[in-house]
């Protein structure tokens, strides 16, 4: 949200009130604090910002407001591929999270394979916004995460089911929209109808104690 209003916020008279901006400072801060605590998290935003700026190529002055929060992010990171260097411990500690079990093909298939599935329609349907922009880049943020960062792989994950289920809704409402104006009945929307008509009178089995 920080990052959407700071690029759609009108052009400052001075290139130096560009980046004194409320907005920038709050993506900054925020930024910094997840990169901070959870490092694959800020690698995740800082993908997202320069997603964000290439897709959505706002002008010269305002991509320039991204740069504090890009910054922010940055330093955070920098500090954890450093550490390493510098201290046993986390050198141990990073070479160990270097070699957890990996997820084989089918536990993949099982796990994203459906909710990758139903958001197909939402990937069909046109980012019109800066928001709608940053749900797409989302997952494909947490991917890149996962290839280049060493540790924390498997926790990018979490959450990624979010911009998926929201891109599922809008991919579907959609589809049922677009069918029913054109005067079809989906099975799909028929389907969902009966299922909630027989679980709302199904008997209440659940007893008290």
């Amino acid at each position: 949200i920080a990052l959407e209003r700071l690029v759609g916020t009108p052009d400052r008279p001075t290139l130096g009130a560009e980046f004194l901006q409320r907005a920038g400072f709050g993506a900054a801060a925020l930024g910094a604090t997840a990169a901070f605590l959870h490092p694959w998290q800020g690698t995740e935003l800082a993908v997202l910002t320069v997603g964000l700026a290439i897709w959505s190529r706002p002008p010269p002055r305002r991509a320039a407001r991204l740069l504090l929060p890009l910054a922010s992010i940055a330093l955070p990171l920098l500090y954890y591929l450093i550490l390493p260097r510098i201290d046993a411990g986390w050198a141990t500690f990073n070479r160990s999270g270097q070699h957890r079990a990996h997820i084989g093909l089918l536990g993949w298939l099982t796990t994203f394979g459906p909710v990758v599935l139903s958001s197909i329609p939402g990937w069909r349907t046109r980012a019109a916004s800066d928001r709608q922009r940053l749900l797409r880049l989302w997952p494909l943020a947490v991917l890149i995460t996962f290839v280049v960062v060493p540790n924390g792989k498997f926790e990018a994950f979490a959450g990624v089911s979010v911009p998926l289920a929201l891109l599922t809704v809008q991919g579907w409402r959609r589809v049922l929209e677009d069918r029913r104006q054109a005067g079809r009945n989906p099975w799909v929307l028929r389907f969902l109808l009966t299922a909630g008509v027989v679980a709302r009178t199904a008997p209440n089995t659940s007893t008290t104690t």
